[in-house]
């Protein structure tokens, strides 16, 4: 059984006009499934927005997207946004991917 699951709640490549997905407001839904069940919350984060409303809302993983990460200057805004706040990357899970599959 999974301990953690992932979750997105702004969907950038949807065409305009479309569902854009839920935003903020599926981050309330998913503080309610992570105290339910008692499971670990991933999120994918695009912009320093992202990242303050999820810290807001309990969400213990992130996770940069491909499109978003090929972009040097969107990965530096979310180097910022991360910086000076109170998370440890290594349990959190937003170095996970490269902590992995680096060894």
């Amino acid at each position: 059984m999974r301990d953690e699951t992932k979750s997105g709640e702004w969907k950038s490549c949807t065409h305009p006009g479309t569902f854009q997905g839920a935003g903020v407001k599926a981050l309330k839904w998913l503080q309610r499934i992570k105290d339910e069940f008692n499971l670990k919350i991933a999120v994918e984060v695009a912009f320093p927005h992202h990242v303050e409303v999820c810290l807001k809302h309990g969400i213990d993983v992130f996770w940069i997207g491909a499109r978003t990460v090929s972009n040097p200057f969107s990965v530096e805004e979310l180097s910022a946004a991360f910086c000076g706040k109170s998370i440890d990357p290594y349990s959190s899970g937003i170095n996970t991917y490269s902590d992995k599959y680096s060894q």
